[in-house]
């Protein structure tokens, strides 16, 4: 199977998405990313031929659209913002919540009628909530479907850190280091278990993702240096984590 997923910029579903892409390969699958701000759909489709296409509706164009139409073998899944009935309970000046536009909702009309797809909807919501959130779907007759982060994909994503951690010889503080020390995964019967790692762990995975850019927090212990302007303070998100965990507790 060839697999083309549409990618629209380095940010937290850039990454959601190269591990998609990952498992495709290591699957025995061929995946590419398609870089929508910079290839056009038409070279995209047309250079690859994919097989399946997974993107998100409110980056769907007419170009796009077209692409699909030409290939009436291609299986279609779009990632899609919320629309369902609690939409009108919602408070948008309060709640940043991602709502279908009307111009996605024209284009997902357009797609449908000319195309019979997409063949799916997908969010990383619990099949409960998708029947408030993303029940307009469902009357069109476009399945729903839940793509969650379980705890065995977690920590199992967790284990490579503090693989990479103990390989390249970094540096972190004293929490981290005994978080890292004490994560530990094991199979029991057909069960997956785990124990738990904290925030400073996660904070630190997050800091692999783009290593070079980080090299002066996870290089070196505390105290660290000012964080740069426009970079991101791990420090400062370990300490808001710690706040919202004492507050869970009271």
């Amino acid at each position: 199977m060839k697999i083309l997923i549409s990618s629209d910029g380095r940010h937290a579903h850039y990454y959601q998405r190269m591990s998609w892409a990952k498992a495709f390969v290591a699957s025995g699958h061929t995946a590419v990313m398609w870089d929508i701000k910079n290839v056009n759909p038409f070279d995209a489709f047309d250079t690859f031929e994919p097989d399946i296409f997974l993107g998100q509706l409110y980056n769907l164009d007419s170009a796009t659209i077209k692409c699909i139409k030409e290939r009436p073998h291609l299986r279609v899944g779009l990632r899609a913002g919320d629309w369902g009935d609690h939409e009108k309970e919602v408070d948008k000046s309060k709640y940043n919540i991602l709502f279908c536009s009307n111009k996605e909702k024209e284009n997902l009309k357009k797609l449908k009628d000319e195309t019979g797809k997409p063949d799916f909807i997908h969010i990383h919501y619990t099949p409960e909530a998708i029947k408030q959130t993303h029940n307009e779907f469902e009357k069109l007759g476009i399945p729903v479907i839940d793509i969650t982060t379980t705890e065995a994909s977690k920590y199992s994503g967790l284990l490579l850190v503090k693989q990479a951690i103990e390989r390249d010889g970094l540096c972190a503080d004293d929490q981290f280091s005994s978080e890292a020390s004490s994560l530990t995964y094991e199979m029991a019967g057909e069960k997956e278990k785990f124990n738990h790692a904290g925030d400073s762990l996660m904070a630190t995975s997050f800091c692999l993702l783009k290593a070079d850019d980080y090299k002066y927090i996870i290089n070196q212990p505390p105290p660290r240096p000012n964080v740069p302007a426009g970079h991101w303070d791990m420090d400062r998100s370990l300490k808001i984590g710690e706040k919202q965990r004492r507050r869970q507790l009271l």
